[in-house]
């Protein structure tokens, strides 16, 4: 009996020598590896399978060798799992089953730390939810791709919410935008940093839906879209009524919506100095706050009509109040005749006057003026002073012509 089995074990070596092995022409691993001279049974403790590519851990160890080599061509044998493991997630996860299966345990144990390798990694209150809240496949076992967006898990959240009512006030459905993963029901919206509307003084409490009345997309920013009716209603001054313009921002503050203020020194070409800071707006502005006039006579006409001392409309003085008057005293006007007209206050003629009459002798127009009706002015000694001086008249024009100053 031993001879025969000699002899077969020498014809098997002979046949692998010769190219015609049981394990195909790609193996080359002796046999005595694995066999013995006698019999042909494999050895318990005989092929080292670290020795390959593929090496044997966790259950793979006591895995029989038929079962992933089902023929005795051992070069056929697949290293990828799927060809010995059935893809029970029907490839909506891939071929690579190591990512988060392992040889010791079928089972998926970081199931947290698996999901950062994805776009959508388990932060928060995600990390203890169950796949299948949000994976809704036919199959436990599929996984298929599914939105990141929040509205694709939470749009049933979206929906009951009543306070404020995010359908009705058309919320945008990205919630992370005033939620987060570790607590939903403590919402918070940061308005300065993500709007451009900062949220300040008076602003800060109010009730989104105060000015979000009509939904949240297309909020105008402008004052008078929450504050018309304030506009309207307002009587001191009445600001509709006298035209006022609706750029709230100019007279009030989001600190305080009354008292307002006006800084007519910055803001117009026309600053209110003295008197003029105590007078009511519609004094001035009586058609309105466009167009105003600057000029002193647009609201000093009245004044000026109503002065008799001098008459200024009957000597048809100049309208230029500013020539004599001063916003901070109306009454006490001074008017400087030295620098603007011929010298009285300096100069020969300091002195010799007491009233205005006195060279004004036409009470009806100041522009008239006499200079040979007093002192030594008199023809016959002024004709004598002037003898053959050429263009000599003589008359009150003459004189100033020659003597705009009043000396010789």
């Amino acid at each position: 009996m031993l001879k025969v089995s000699s002899i077969m074990v020498a014809l098997l070596i002979s046949a692998h020598l010769s190219g015609q092995s049981p394990h195909g022409n790609a193996l080359r691993v002796s046999c005595h590896v694995c066999h013995t001279t006698e019999n042909w049974k494999v050895k318990e403790k005989g092929f080292d399978h670290h020795t390959t590519s593929f090496k044997l851990d966790g259950q793979h160890k006591d895995v029989s060798c038929k079962t992933c080599h089902p023929s005795l061509v051992f070069t056929d044998a697949q290293t990828d799992c799927a060809s010995c493991h059935k893809d029970v997630h029907q490839e909506t996860v891939g071929r690579d089953c190591d990512r988060c299966h392992n040889t010791t345990s079928w089972m998926v144990g970081k199931i947290r730390e698996i999901h950062r390798l994805t776009r959508f990694p388990l932060e928060g209150g995600h990390a203890g939810v169950d796949c299948n809240q949000c994976h809704k496949s036919g199959s436990r076992l599929r996984f298929d791709p599914i939105s990141t967006e929040c509205e694709s898990c939470h749009l049933k959240d979206y929906n009951a919410t009543t306070n404020p009512a995010h359908a009705v006030a058309q919320f945008p459905t990205d919630c992370k935008m005033c939620h987060d993963e570790t607590d939903w029901k403590n919402a918070s919206f940061d308005h300065n940093s993500t709007t451009s509307f900062p949220l300040r003084g008076g602003h800060l409490g109010l009730n989104c839906n105060q000015c979000h009345s009509q939904g949240f997309a297309g909020t105008a920013t402008a004052c008078v879209a929450c504050h018309q009716k304030d506009f309207n209603t307002t009587i001191n001054p009445s600001h509709s009524a006298a035209g006022f313009s609706a750029d709230c921002q100019t007279c009030h503050t989001e600190t305080s919506w009354k008292p307002s203020s006006y800084n007519h020194n910055t803001a117009t070409s026309f600053p209110l100095n003295g008197g003029h800071r105590a007078v009511s707006c519609n004094q001035c502005h009586t058609q309105g706050f466009v167009g105003t006039s600057t000029a002193c006579v647009a609201c000093h006409l009245k004044d000026y009509n109503a002065t008799t001392n001098p008459a200024h409309a009957t000597a048809k003085f100049p309208t230029n109040c500013e020539t004599c008057h001063t916003t901070t005293t109306w009454t006490t006007s001074t008017f400087n005749h030295d620098s603007q007209n011929f010298p009285i206050y300096s100069g020969r003629h300091r002195g010799l006057w007491t009233t205005c009459t006195q060279c004004h002798t036409s009470p009806a127009n100041f522009a008239v003026f006499s200079c040979i009706t007093c002192h030594e002015h008199n023809k016959t000694s002024m004709d004598a002073k002037h003898l053959g001086r050429s263009g000599y008249v003589y008359n009150s024009i003459n004189c100033l012509s020659c003597h705009p100053r009043g000396s010789t």
